[in-house]
């Protein structure tokens, strides 16, 4: 079994889209702090059929303490647009 681009595309975009998300609570807690800073990221894929669902949760902290999570699904019957190193098939 190996990691696909596009569960690593999906794991990636879900990053960015927190980030974007909470664009303004990560830069005042970054403003505010004194010292380390710190996101965290915690990526799952879990296989089911002929499906991944993934699961991507970011927190924060400190000054105001955010945890949030995005989950998408990936079907493996869909026909793949791109190959492991993200160059178009075809």
């Amino acid at each position: 079994m190996h990691i696909s681009f596009t569960e690593r595309d999906g794991i990636a975009t879900m990053v960015k889209q927190l980030m974007t998300d909470y664009e303004s609570e990560i830069e005042d807690a970054y403003s505010n702090t004194e010292g380390e800073f710190k996101i965290a990221f915690n990526a799952k894929i879990k296989p089911k059929g002929d499906t991944k669902k993934l699961i991507v949760e970011m927190s924060f902290d400190p000054a105001k303490k955010i945890k949030d999570k995005m989950e998408g699904v990936i079907d493996d019957k869909q026909q793949q647009l791109f190959d492991d190193k993200g160059k178009p098939i075809g």
